[in-house]
């Protein structure tokens, strides 16, 4: 077995194929770094705003006294009432903008803490149903709470931006009150942060796709394929071997698996580097949010969001290889088994979408191609249905792809008995 395994792998390191392909990949990393960086809401940035906005409200306050030494007695009660105002909301700018400058992130979630708590107040009173869906839902409002609690905790510097209201939004957030607010939350929820740790997060929930699978398919297919069954190549040095069908069939597969955990790692610790390098390392403990059955919910930390996505991404990638396999032994061809297996995937996801309600979709494999939506149970909150889980979602996988690779297995033989 390890014969195999390590032939396959020389096979690897001397194509040029995988190299180019390899490249590839690392220009695209590289280019969703630059588009991930520039998308990053900086603290620099924050400060100059705050700036302006304590400028423009030091002279919205000097306008109100002038007016006020100018007008009758009338008018001076509601010109002091909004002097008052004014002087309040300068007040709270300049604590937010000393935090800011001193990075004092513990004072801003305080902040933003007493806010949030006096809104889950009034929606607990005023919403006695999670079923009311019109943004911000009492879910929304009280999982912002502890996720403002958890950094807070834990002293976390937060991703920005943390404004109450148009940075945050969950599935159960079906209408707004303003097409505008809608616009606006969904743009500044979806958060960027060019931090290692942080970065590697946007890889996962980017390439953990059926984009990626797809890569993943052009990256290996050749391994399988590229010599051609019953021909003079590779494969017929391996038949001259003392060494049973069955270990070249597992041997293949294997090599797969081994070379795909490499590149994963290696892809990891690249968008970690480059994060790294040019911002800083981040948080492992950043707080990812999990939903749970009846508008119930938890928070995981990153780097555990992370491990599980990878996880369940190489049972995708099992799943997805066995179903290459297969192709492979029929067409014996690179380009045709990849097409037929890209064909496959896409066709069942189209399927599995479809077949949404059925009392059979939790058990079909192709639902579980949305990674990171399956590991925080997005996909289950916004279907209704919780059994769309990572466990099921990890049998599923497991056992279609046994079956598949048994299927594949026996045609093998039985094209081996027929040549």
């Amino acid at each position: 077995m390890l014969k195999i395994i390590l032939f396959e792998v020389k096979k690897i390191m001397r194509s040029n194929y995988f190299y180019i392909l390899l490249a590839i990949f690392a220009l695209l990393l590289v280019g969703y770094y630059t588009f991930v960086y520039h998308h990053t809401v900086r603290v620099e940035e924050l400060i100059v705003d705050y700036e302006n906005r304590v400028h423009i409200q030091e002279e919205h306050i000097e306008n109100i006294r002038d007016e006020i030494e100018s007008s009758e007695n009338v008018e001076k009660y509601q010109l002091q009432r909004n002097l008052e105002i004014a002087e309040d909301f300068l007040s709270t700018d300049l604590v937010i903008l000393s935090a800011y400058k001193e990075h004092d992130w513990r004072t801003l979630l305080e902040m933003e803490i007493e806010s949030v708590e006096e809104s889950v107040r009034n929606i607990q009173q005023n919403q006695t149903s999670y079923l009311v869906s019109t943004h911000p839902s009492r879910f929304t409002t009280e999982t912002l709470l502890d996720y403002y609690k958890w950094l807070y905790d834990k002293s976390i510097r937060p991703v920005f931006p943390i404004f109450y209201l148009f940075s945050w939004y969950t599935v159960y957030d079906l209408e707004f009150n303003d097409p505008m607010i809608e616009t606006e939350t969904k743009e500044l929820s979806n958060k960027h942060s060019s931090a290692g740790v942080y970065f590697l997060n946007h890889v996962v929930k980017v390439s953990y796709t059926i984009f990626g699978i797809v890569a993943f398919l052009f990256l290996f297919g050749d391994i399988l394929t590229k010599e051609g069954l019953g021909r003079n190549g590779p494969i017929h040095f391996l038949q001259t071997q003392p060494l049973s069908r069955y270990k070249m069939f597992l041997g293949k597969f294997f090599t797969l698996l081994i070379a795909s955990v490499a590149i994963l790692l290696i892809l990891s610790g690249i968008s970690i580097l480059i994060g790294t390098i040019f911002d800083r390392f981040g948080h492992l403990n950043y707080p990812v949010l999990v939903y749970g059955e009846e508008y119930t919910f938890t928070f995981i930390n990153m780097s555990t969001f992370i491990f599980l996505s990878s996880l369940l991404f190489m049972l995708v990638l099992l799943f997805s290889y066995s179903v290459l396999f297969l192709f492979s032994v029929l067409a014996k061809r690179t380009l045709t088994a990849v097409g037929l297996t890209v064909a496959t995937i896409y066709i069942g996801i189209l399927w599995s979408e479809d077949t949404i309600i059925s009392a059979i979709s939790p058990y079909i494999p192709f639902h579980y191609f949305s990674v990171a939506d399956i590991v925080t149970n997005t996909y289950a909150a916004t279907n209704d249905n919780f059994a769309f889980s990572l466990m099921n979602g990890s049998i599923v996988l497991i056992v279609s792809s046994l079956l598949i690779l048994s299927l594949t297995y026996l045609l093998f033989r039985l094209q081996q008995r027929l040549s």
